[in-house]
């Protein structure tokens, strides 16, 4: 039996890898320059002595964005079983804080898939085994009966195989493009077309599969050029859709009672569950009490949610001018210390451009 390598070589990663970690800490060192076996920690070669030939090496923690992600999910799942109680339910701020927690969910999976391709197929593998019944805080769980275990991460394939989408498509899925779809300022509307006339990004991290759309009056106009651009500046806004991917969909449409087209029901026999007298879906017999968790708000709740949040962003823009001073002093720091680097210390370039967003969306 081969012995399991601790430690791997440049060569042994993805070539994507090492191209954002020489855009982050200059070039890799092919010979030299080692990684730990779960890629996070990189060793880079500081100093080879020419004498005795011994390496000095620097160590880099890198992203363990699986593990990042399987706690976010931890937390979404755990926040909507506190939504089941009525403390909670009647709380409309731990509301709102479950459904922007889940967007922010979404929105991380969706830049990791698009910004870090070579890390993706492995933070895939766990998102599968998170997305199903008996993983995190709070899973649900069902039976099907005797031999029935269709509610696992591998109900229709061995683990390690690719997904079996016909199987899926028999429950009544279906395959659908899905887009990330951000409101962008001018400036990286211009910045987009660029990089989508040229067929890649700019930083390097594969093809650039993306559109511009200039938006007024609720109408999109698609731009391809930066003529486009151009005609199109006074009054609009501009959105990017990006492409990351088709997937299964969210399967057969329902019913006011439920699904009734797909293999559950016509091939497994199963039966939709009826409802009671108060229009509820409650099993024959069982002595369970419904809880209705979302009611709806009215007009003044909803405006009056609307105003608050501005004292909200206030009292975070009071916040980051904190994180900003503390952050410009550890830049600061760094480089006296490190005089002959190109490290970048904080992404300022990204925080100008959100800030830009920022600032269109409040004109």
């Amino acid at each position: 039996m081969a012995e399991e390598k601790i430690t791997l070589k440049p060569k042994d990663v993805k070539p994507s890898l090492i191209k954002r970690l020489e855009a982050n800490y200059g070039p890799v060192d092919m010979k030299n320059d080692f990684f730990s076996k779960d890629l996070d920690t990189y060793y880079k070669t500081s100093n080879i002595n020419k004498e005795t030939g011994q390496l000095t090496h620097n160590i880099i923690n890198l992203a363990s964005f699986g593990d990042s992600l399987k706690r976010m999910s931890d937390a979404v799942k755990a926040l909507k079983v506190l939504m089941a109680t009525d403390e909670a339910n009647n709380d409309q701020n731990i509301k709102d804080i479950t459904r922007e927690l889940k967007d922010v969910f979404n929105k991380y999976r969706s830049h990791l898939r698009t910004n870090y391709p070579d890390q993706y197929d492995e933070i895939r593998r766990q998102l599968e085994e998170m997305s199903t019944t008996g993983g995190g805080a709070g899973a649900a769980s069902f039976s099907g009966g005797t031999g029935m275990q269709y509610a696992t991460p591998y109900a229709f394939r061995r683990k390690g195989q690719k997904a079996n989408d016909k199987a899926y498509k028999e429950l009544g899925y279906t395959d659908i493009k899905e887009e990330n779809t951000s409101t962008v300022s001018k400036s990286r509307a211009k910045s987009s077309l660029k990089q989508i006339k040229k067929g890649k990004r700019d930083d390097g991290m594969g093809k650039f599969d993306a559109k511009v759309f200039a938006v007024k009056d609720g109408k999109e106009i698609e731009l391809k050029t930066q003529s486009d651009l151009d005609k199109h500046s006074t009054g609009y806004e501009y959105i990017l859709k990006e492409n990351i991917g088709s997937h299964l969909g969210p399967g057969p449409a329902a019913t006011e009672d439920g699904v009734k087209d797909n293999a559950y029901v016509k091939q497994f026999k199963y039966k939709l569950v009826p409802k009671n007298k108060n229009g509820n879906y409650v099993q024959k017999g069982s002595g369970l009490e419904v809880k209705q968790l979302f009611e709806a708000e009215s007009a003044s709740e909803f405006q009056k949610k609307r105003i608050t949040a501005f004292d909200q962003i206030e009292q975070e823009l009071n916040n980051i001018y904190k994180m900003l001073s503390n952050a410009k002093n550890e830049t600061v720091e760094y480089y006296n210390d490190n005089e002959s680097s190109y490290s970048v210390v904080k992404p300022t370039d990204l925080v100008l451009d959100y800030i830009k967003d920022i600032k269109d969306l409040l004109k």
